[in-house]
């Protein structure tokens, strides 16, 4: 009787700690569980977390800086304008931060000497004209008057017409020579096209010695 009343005992102790057991195995297993969702989505949320921070700093640097012509009633120009303009586009969900539309890209080219020039690539507003893409990439000294801009010096380097004979020479790519040509206009009323090649030469004399040595 006393060995059937322990095995009893045992029995039902065994069968509640197996009953517990497994509560708690269940329990775990589905903590464990739980744990591996929230880990996934932890990842998940981390990767486009990464992934917008990527994009705000794509488009943050591709703000470029453009120089707007600013023209009167009459059509005149009598400024130019220095803004900054995003160049790409960014998405975030229902939102949409858009680039600027209409803008083109340009080279400018600046030689001092047939030995020392400079290229740069700078953006405008389609439509836009020669001086302002300078404005963009270089210390450009202009004057403008009844007849459009006049520059009279680059990055410090000045013309000296009336003595020395030296002065900055505009020039464009014609495309469909493959050479340069001197501009028959002033920068100001030179309108460019996305791919535009333009030059500024310190020169002396007319016509002038000294042409751009940079092929495009």
């Amino acid at each position: 009787m006393i060995f059937a009343a322990l095995f009893a005992i045992f029995m039902t102790l065994s069968i509640g700690l197996g009953t517990l057991y497994y509560l708690e195995l269940n329990e775990r297993i589905e903590l464990q569980n739980n744990y591996e969702t929230l880990k996934a989505a932890f990842e998940d949320l981390e990767e486009k977390h990464n992934e917008l921070l990527s994009n705000v700093e794509s488009y943050l640097n591709s703000f470029a800086k453009i120089v707007v012509p600013i023209y009167n009633e009459s059509g005149t120009i009598v400024a130019y304008k220095e803004i900054f303009v995003p160049t790409k586009n960014l998405s975030i969900e229902n939102l949409t931060l858009p680039s600027v539309s209409g803008l083109i890209e340009v080279k400018v080219v600046i030689q001092y000497s047939p030995e020392n020039y400079s290229v740069f690539e700078a953006y405008v507003i389609e439509g836009s004209d020669a001086l302002a893409a300078t404005l963009e990439v270089a210390d450009v000294d202009y004057t403008i008057g009844q007849y459009g801009a006049f520059v009279n010096g680059i990055n410090g380097v000045y013309s000296d017409w009336s003595g020395s004979g030296t002065w900055w020479s505009f020039w464009y790519w014609d495309s469909s020579s493959s050479t340069w040509k001197l501009s028959e206009v002033g920068p100001s009323l030179y309108k460019l096209k996305d791919g535009d090649t333009i030059a500024w030469v310190y020169t002396k004399g007319w016509p002038p010695e000294d042409t751009p040595q940079y092929i495009p």
